[in-house]
């Protein structure tokens, strides 16, 4: 498992966007008290709200690198996608403010606004400010790969675009057109809706669970089959935390032992948390010994032979590595031991071979001999 990241400078983007939005805030709602201007102040809440919206970034970073815990067991990886919620939250909020008071303005009817060429310059700076910072917190947000810091990107681009379009309401209200001012915060409150709602989607959906894509599920599959030892997986589960995946799974092994089956269970899942930088649960589905068959292989290679009769005390048992297989069967007493020991190594080869080929394990076969108890006048065995 790959150690957990400290996202140092994401978090120091957050917070330089926090402060230097504050100052921005201040002044848009400075110059738009001043001038008169509902889009100039729906601006600056604009501005405002990318201010919260970087805390959010910023709680949600400092609360994803916390450790897993007895109630986090998965660790708090998610928190990012609570920061990107409460960022949707937030837009949306001050969208439906701006609709509401931008209609109220056409309403009554706007007034014409009029403002210093010096407030149009200062308004500019902060524009320029605005679209810096954006670029370098999209930037690191892909680098780092924090989805959160990425949404508060865009949220400094749109600032600095509808700043831009407020100038121009501005200007055109100056030069006879009041209703512009009203229209752009208007405008601005359909932009902040549109990202705001696509935020709220996106968190949502990963915070409820999403399927996972089938390109990920097929690669799973194919990446876990070509193990030594799988004979297939199925029931493929992923989870997304976050900052990590979770991936569960049941694999079904090739015949043999419950050791073997355990160590290809242990390959298996150090491999997919290597290939996929995920946290990997491989359940066992184990082979079964068919017991069943194998004793009635056994009695059927004994009663066919002529040397050898009544298969009896059958035990089919697990070793290390080899399934072990004994019974019993009779021969006539007047069979020396070497005559003996040559029918039980053949019969033991002979059933080898066969649940060798029909059971493709490893098997070990043991034959006990037991003198036949009748008379040998009336055996049935060859003599």
């Amino acid at each position: 498992m790959h150690e957990h990241t400290h996202h140092e400078v994401p978090k120091r983007v957050a917070l330089t966007s926090i402060c230097i939005d504050i100052v921005i805030f201040g002044i848009k709602l400075w110059i738009g008290i001043v001038v008169g201007s509902l889009a100039l102040l729906s601006d600056a809440f604009h501005t405002l709200s990318d201010s919260l919206s970087s805390g959010a970034v910023y709680a949600g970073l400092k609360i994803s690198e916390k450790p897993a815990d007895e109630g986090h067991p998965f660790g708090h990886g998610r928190a990012d996608q609570l920061a990107l919620l409460v960022v949707g939250i937030l837009l949306v909020v001050v969208a439906v403010k701006f609709m509401s008071d931008g209609a109220l303005a056409l309403i009554v009817g706007p007034e014409t606004i009029s403002m210093e060429k010096l407030f149009f310059v200062i308004i500019i700076l902060t524009a320029v400010v605005k679209a810096v910072m954006g670029e370098i917190s999209y930037h690191v947000g892909r680098k780092e790969s924090v989805e959160s810091l990425k949404a508060d990107a865009w949220h400094h681009r749109s600032d600095a675009l509808t700043t831009i379009l407020v100038l121009a309401a501005i200007y055109g209200s100056q030069i006879g057109f009041p209703e512009l001012d009203p229209l752009m915060g208007m405008v601005i409150a359909v932009i902040l809706g549109y990202i705001g709602t696509s935020y709220l989607r996106k968190a949502a959906n990963k915070l409820l669970g999403t399927a996972p894509p089938e390109e990920l599920l097929k690669d799973i599959k194919e990446r876990s089959t070509v193990v030594e030892g799988v004979r297939d997986v199925h029931g493929i589960k992923v989870h997304d935390y976050g900052d990590h995946m979770a991936i569960s799974l049941h694999m079904v092994p090739e015949p043999g032992t419950l050791k073997q089956a355990h160590r290809v269970t242990h390959l298996l899942t150090d491999i997919l948390e290597r290939e996929f930088s995920a946290s990997v649960d491989v359940h066992l589905d184990p082979w079964v010994i068919p017991e069943k068959e194998i004793e009635g292989i056994v009695t059927d290679v004994v009663n066919k032979r002529r040397d050898v009769k009544n298969p009896h005390r059958i035990s089919i048992s697990e070793g290390d590595e080899v399934i072990l297989l004994s019974f019993h069967v009779e021969l006539p007493r007047k069979k020396d031991v070497s005559q003996a020991h040559g029918i039980s190594a053949n019969l033991e080869i002979e059933i080898e071979g066969i649940l060798k080929r029909k059971l493709k394990v490893p098997i070990s076969v043991q034959v006990h001999i037991e003198p036949c108890a009748m008379s040998c006048d009336l055996c049935e065995i060859s003599e």
